[in-house]
């Protein structure tokens, strides 16, 4: 008998070892997530001090550059703007207008941003086209010229093909 109480004993500590080790890796598994999560808590409260601090030096600006920050970067899409920006250039220039069409861009862009594609075939002589071409491209909506072809039946007018994207807030800043 006194020799089967040390056997038990040896087992009984392995058998607890056995079923506690399990139960021992989750302990550590739930530590491990613990502190990822709290690094991700304080990651986000730098965030939201960062945002504070962005907010306050927005809303300090005067109205008159907040309007202008505005028109660069909107807080959507404003296809219509985009229209009577492009059309008020091409009257500027001297140039017509044939088609115009708008499309949500696929275009992967960092953070809040994102962007639509306007599609446009503008005719008129080459000088036109060329100054119109680069007034879209210094225009104080923020966009970038990603195609431009032109064509010529062998006379005036040429045809400019351009495919603009023009970039928007999608989340409101001003929370």
């Amino acid at each position: 008998m006194n020799s089967i109480l040390p056997i038990l004993l040896i087992l009984g500590g392995i058998a607890g070892f056995a079923l506690a080790n399990p139960v021992w890796d989750d302990l550590s598994a739930l530590r491990n997530e613990r502190t990822e999560l709290s690094d991700i808590k304080g990651k986000i409260e730098q965030s939201r001090t960062r945002k504070d601090e962005l907010m306050k030096e927005l809303n300090a600006l005067p109205a008159d550059k907040r309007a202008r920050l505005g028109q660069m970067i909107p807080e959507e899409s404003r296809r219509e703007d985009i229209l009577l920006i492009m059309t008020n250039i091409a009257r500027k220039n001297g140039v017509e207008i044939k088609s115009i069409s708008f499309t949500e861009s696929r275009a992967k862009i960092v953070g809040d941003f994102a962007s639509v594609d306007t599609t446009l075939s503008v005719l008129g002589n080459y000088a036109n086209l060329m100054a119109f071409a680069k007034d879209v491209e210094s225009s104080l909506r923020l966009s970038d010229v990603e195609r431009a072809n032109i064509a010529s039946s062998g006379k005036s007018p040429f045809d400019l093909q351009l495919t603009v994207r023009s970039y928007y807030v999608e989340k409101k800043l001003t929370e």
